[in-house]
């Protein structure tokens, strides 16, 4: 409501006045902090959504922000750093280890990127797409066996996915990777 009527001193008062009321609300951080976002100003966003991960680094939805900001303000090797550091935090967020899995293919650090992809598909499904480009990136390292576990893996959700024509491209991947292997 304080964001659509663009009443936003009111509306920082009322979320200092419910966080004073409940601290332990990090909800209420967050919304601060995009109130502040926003509005415009950038270091109260981030100071709330730093708060919130001093509390709780485990907090997907604060580093989200942060990371959005960090990137709304150009400053993406910021929002690279909170990223990195974050997997160790949050090894579970699918986001962010797909997001890591990015950066370390920008600085063409396949075993990184490996573990990134390795992660996300720990941390929720992932398409057939990101199997097959883990299964491309362990191919690389020369880890054939698990390169042809992933194109199977891959294979099987192109067909859950409704992608007749990936499915098949991916079954011939694996027959040329299998005969390959022998």
């Amino acid at each position: 409501l304080f964001m659509r009527t663009k009443r936003f001193e009111e509306g920082r008062r009322y979320l200092d006045d419910e966080i004073s009321r409940h601290p332990a609300d990090k909800s209420l951080l967050l919304t601060r902090g995009r109130l502040a976002r926003f509005e415009g100003d950038a270091a109260a966003a981030e100071r709330d959504f730093r708060e919130i991960l001093a509390k709780d680094p485990e907090d997907q939805g604060a580093l989200e922000e942060l990371e959005g900001l960090l990137n709304k303000l150009g400053q993406s090797e910021k929002a690279q750093e909170e990223c990195l550091a974050a997997t160790v935090y949050q090894p579970r967020s699918l986001a962010n280890n797909l997001r890591a899995s990015i950066i370390y293919d920008s600085q063409h650090n396949d075993e990184k990127m490996v573990g990134s992809l390795l992660a996300a598909e720990r941390s929720g499904p992932v398409t057939s797409l990101v199997e097959f480009k883990l299964a491309q990136k362990l191919f690389d390292l020369g880890r054939l066996d698990e390169a042809l576990d992933h194109l199977a893996e891959a294979r099987r959700i192109s067909f859950y996915e409704g992608a007749p024509s990936l499915t098949k491209d991916l079954g011939l991947a694996i027959e040329r990777l299998r005969s390959r292997m022998r």
